[in-house]
Parts: C-alpha cells; sequence; structure tokens
C-alpha cells in the first residue's frame, strides 16, 4: 500500500515515496520534540564553541550510543556543519536521543543520513506545528 510502511524502511526513502501516514505523524512528532532539545544550554555552548567542538561532540557520543553508517556519511555531516551551523541542531538531536530500541536507532540512523527523508519529515512537523499555532489563534478569537 505505502512505498515505506515500517521503521526498517525508513533509510530506503526516495523523494516522491509514499510514507504510512502514521508512521510520519510519529516521526513528525518525534522531531518536534527533539527540536526542543535545542534550546537547552549545553546546545547552545557546543555551538558557541564553533564547527569543530561540535564534530568533536558528535564522535564521542558515537562511541557510547552509536548510529552505525559508513565514513562517506561521516564526511558529509561533518562538511554539512562546517559550512553550515544551523546544520548541527539536526545532527545533534538525532544523537541526543537514547536509541534503546530498533525502532528509534532505525529512525535515527535514517534521519541522519538520508537528506530526502530529513526534509520530508521536517516539513510534515512544521506543517503541524503551524496548524496547532493556527487552531490556538482560532480559539483565541
Amino acid at each position: 500500500k505505502y512505498d515505506i510502511c515500517d521503521y526498517e524502511d525508513l533509510i530506503w526513502y526516495e523523494e516522491g515515496y509514499t510514507i504510512d501516514p502514521e508512521l510520519e505523524q510519529t516521526l513528525a512528532v518525534a522531531m518536534k520534540k527533539m527540536d526542543s532539545w535545542k534550546n537547552d544550554d549545553f546546545y547552545a555552548e557546543l555551538c558557541r564553541k564553533g564547527a569543530k567542538h561540535c564534530l568533536l561532540w558528535l564522535a564521542s557520543q558515537n562511541d557510547y550510543d552509536g548510529i552505525t553508517m559508513c565514513d562517506r556519511y561521516w564526511d558529509k555531516m561533518f562538511t554539512d556543519i562546517e559550512q553550515n551551523m544551523d546544520s548541527f541542531g539536526r545532527y545533534y538531536t538525532l544523537f541526543c536521543l537514547k536509541k534503546n530500541n530498533d525502532r528509534l536507532l532505525h529512525m535515527s540512523r535514517a534521519l541522519v543520513i538520508n537528506d530526502d527523508l530529513y526534509n520530508r519529515i521536517r516539513k510534515t512537523a512544521d506543517q503541524k506545528e503551524n496548524e496547532k499555532e493556527s487552531n490556538e489563534k482560532e480559539c483565541e478569537k
């Protein structure tokens, strides 16, 4: 019925694929929750210290609670952060996530590696947030 219907399939997402709506909404809710982690002092401190420090932190986190990926994905991630510090937020939240079950591990790995998937879930999460704000404004009237 859908191209992507399970956490294990997320890594294979390509633009134009269909995702089970329940899975997509679950990912969007998780992304908004993880976004709130960027409001903490530790994240701000890492960002102030610059890209090199952020990259070292990511590498140290991977030793503890790793996302298995080949060197080309690490290189891409490092290049993203060096060229645009704002991209660190994406990786920070996913490396902070406790990956204590297979679903979380598959989700975090796919969102780190797969830009198309990340962009789609980011768009869904932002739309969900905009709808929530719009509904709240309607209730205030």
